[in-house]
């Protein structure tokens, strides 16, 4: 795949990147995320869930965003007495947290509840990404091809896979490869019609220059473009 140069990325003036990942302000879910709560609650994934958020009192982002890394801590302790039921809970909450683009695996066919191979899928692109405890600029084309397996999951394109990914592969001060959506891959990289899985290298690795360049986390950096480019 021909990697895209970065050339034409347009970096915001004045945004200050903090030293620590903030917060996301509002408390509440976002309507896009909220959309995605009601169709577990309303069982319309078809994934029997319907309780996965309030049985453990998550009702706003931070929460829930908390939960999904407390839950990965826990499954890199002891990957062996996760069940799947635990494990595609985390999928499924990543999904909730990506927002309303997360519907498409559960609502268009073939359907992740039809799926019978689902859990050991995952768990095997899981098991890849702990493997990583390091993130350099090597680290970009082995995660663009986890980036490819995880999209085999039908329906499941290459924004929600690099959300997935920003949750595993985590290196050993908790940094990540940011994930990627289409208001950053409009605003700062100038997509145009290109898809965004043929950016997708050369935004990690300005991420990950400007990680260099600002002494910050390449999270702190995403987080900073998302809240001024939703602003």
């Amino acid at each position: 795949m021909k990697i895209d140069t970065r050339d034409k990325y347009v970096w915001p003036d004045d945004l200050e990147i903090p030293e620590v990942l903030s917060i996301w302000e509002d408390m509440e879910f976002t309507a896009s995320q909220q959309y995605m709560v009601n169709a577990f609650v309303e069982d319309k994934t078809g994934m029997q869930e319907q309780d996965i958020l309030s049985s453990k009192g998550i009702n706003t982002l931070n929460a829930l965003e908390d939960n999904i890394l407390e839950s990965i801590d826990e499954y890199k302790k002891a990957p062996g007495k996760f069940s799947d039921k635990q494990l595609n809970r985390i999928f499924h909450k990543i999904q909730i947290w990506g927002g309303k683009g997360g519907r498409n695996v559960y609502y268009m066919e073939p359907k992740l509840c039809n799926m019978k191979d689902f859990s050991s899928f995952y768990r095997e692109f899981v098991s890849e990404c702990i493997k990583e405890d390091e993130i350099d600029r090597s680290t970009i084309t082995w995660a663009l091809g986890l980036v490819l397996r995880l999209m085999q999951i039908p329906n499941l394109g290459e924004v929600f896979a690099t959300k997935h990914l920003y949750f595993w592969l985590r290196d050993k001060k908790g940094d990540a490869l940011p994930p990627l959506d289409n208001i950053i891959a409009t605003k700062l990289c100038n997509i145009g019609n290109r898809r965004i899985l043929k950016i997708l290298p050369a935004y990690w690795d300005y991420i990950y220059e400007k990680s260099k360049e600002l002494e910050r986390p390449m999270k702190c950096i995403e987080r900073e473009l998302y809240k001024h480019y939703n602003a």
